[in-house]
């Protein structure tokens, strides 16, 4: 496998581009406590994976806790990456030919990175981007998010915001509008079609954003759609 190849850098690109959507719902938000510091660590020193550690928590044991949490996936980045170079190797060894012929189609990638999209005092929220290629006519990102309450370190989950069928309901009308005003070809989208069990959630300071995988809503060429919901949706 190329240490750099033509998907991770397009890999990249999409995640400027992703994460560039975000920026309109990230603001700063008053706390009575500081933000905790994110530092980047590279598994084993792999450049393809990458996860955070946090330090500045209220005690060493909310700090643990989370970072915990956070070093597993890089565990888990790493075992992908392990996972992609043995395809590709096992693939070159089946076919020489056709990667002689289409050699790009061969080389294999699997790359993690991270990003704090917020982070107060109080919550914070880190999404875990996986893009990876195994042949084909394109790449995949998987994405992960995670949520802790910096009080306690406990993770939240989006059920515990919607935490009744009110808040679920007014939730989902609100996903799908929101969905058919920003892309019109999806028009054929309403509240039966959006499933948030499957789907990610950050913290932004007026309320959450709803984030979904490549093919839950609509298409690859659609991405990972997003969905900035106000608190006043599901108060």
């Amino acid at each position: 496998m190329k240490k750099v190849s033509k998907m991770i850098v397009l890999s990249f690109l999409l995640f400027g581009l992703i994460g560039a959507s975000f920026t309109n719902v990230e603001a700063a938000t008053k706390s009575s406590y500081n933000p905790v510091t994110v530092k980047t660590v590279k598994y084993n020193g792999l450049n393809e994976v990458k996860y955070p550690q946090i330090t500045g928590a209220r005690n060493k044991t909310i700090e643990a806790k989370i970072n915990k949490v956070l070093l597993q996936e890089g565990k888990n980045g790493y075992k992908s990456y392990e996972d992609y170079e043995k395809s590709e190797e096992d693939f070159k060894k089946r076919d020489p030919e056709h990667c002689a012929q289409w050699p790009l189609q061969c080389d294999y990638t699997s790359t993690t990175t991270y990003r704090a999209h917020y982070n107060n005092g109080s919550f914070l929220s880190v999404m875990f981007y996986t893009d990876v290629y195994g042949g084909g006519a394109h790449g995949n990102r998987l994405i992960k998010s995670y949520n802790f309450n910096l009080s306690t370190g406990n993770q939240v989950s989006i059920k515990d915001i919607l935490n009744t069928d009110k808040k679920v309901k007014n939730t989902k009308n609100y996903i799908a509008k929101s969905i058919v005003k920003s892309k019109p070809h999806l028009k054929g989208i309403n509240a039966s079609h959006i499933d948030l069990n499957d789907a990610q959630f950050l913290y932004y300071d007026k309320g959450i954003s709803v984030v979904f995988n490549e093919y839950s809503i609509g298409s690859y060429a659609d991405g990972n759609i997003i969905v900035a919901v106000p608190k006043s949706i599901y108060k």
